[in-house]
């Protein structure tokens, strides 16, 4: 059986899923994940990047020549896009 990790973001900081969904911040139910209103939740890609980190939905890549793609979810694929401004989001990489 195979296990889907996800990465959960309140408030601009990573927390765990087991506390999240104890403290009733995300309830599960047969449609999908509800979580409240300043928690995210994204997707393990299954892939891992050079540093053999897991890739997470959401997740900011960076390829050789310093091209920025943002991961992205959509009709039960994982995809990437080009962003156009990426000093927009340099904070979030330091």
């Amino acid at each position: 059986m195979n296990m889907i990790n996800f990465k959960v973001i309140e408030n601009a900081q990573r927390i765990d899923f087991d506390k999240a969904f104890n403290s009733q911040k995300i309830t599960i139910t047969k449609n999908g994940l509800i979580t409240s209103d300043n928690v995210k939740v994204f997707k393990d890609t299954l892939l891992i990047d050079k540093n053999k980190c897991p890739i997470f939905e959401n997740d900011i890549l960076i390829d050789g020549k310093g091209n920025h793609y943002k991961v992205f979810y959509k009709h039960g694929d994982f995809l990437i896009k080009e962003l156009e401004n990426p000093q927009a989001i340099e904070f979030f990489l330091s």
